[in-house]
């Protein structure tokens, strides 16, 4: 496992070395973060400052290249955990490709829709959970997040 892992890291850090990463290149640090590297882990969670990593992460993760795999998700996962301004940003990227059809972040999806406030997201989240997109947890965590956006 200590090779996997060491070899894992080596490539994060590889990638992250050449620069700013191309489309094929953030997938493919996406995977390794999906497959636990701390390097890559620290990149993302590191350039949400950046619009245009952003913009790249939101269309990973709407997948509508329908690349599937362990990208998407893990796109989904690290939009979720950026402050509602940084999801502005995206908020149109995200609502354009929501719910993604047979996929499993759809949750974290939502509830980045929520944090970013976009008008229409309420909606289509609504109709996300209507049609078995989301389980209970994520959809109540959502609609608890646009209520916060609606207190004055």
């Amino acid at each position: 496992m200590t090779d996997f892992h060491n070899m894992t890291e080596a490539r994060a850090q590889t990638i992250i070395d050449e620069g700013i990463p191309s489309e094929e290149m953030l997938r493919e640090l996406l995977i390794l973060c999906w497959h636990s590297s701390q390097v890559a882990d620290s990149f993302f969670l590191s350039h949400t400052n950046c619009t245009r990593f952003l913009v790249q992460l939101a269309e990973i993760a709407i997948d509508e290249k329908d690349y599937q795999g362990d990208a998407p998700p893990a796109a989904a996962y690290y939009l979720e955990k950026l402050p509602p301004p940084m999801l502005k940003d995206v908020a149109d990227i995200l609502l354009r490709g929501f719910p993604v059809e047979e996929c499993g972040h759809n949750n974290s999806l939502a509830v980045a829709i929520a944090l970013s406030g976009v008008e229409g997201g309420r909606t289509k989240v609504q109709g996300a959970y209507e049609n078995d997109f989301l389980n209970t947890d994520s959809y109540e965590k959502a609609i608890a997040i646009y209520a916060k956006h609606s207190e004055p």
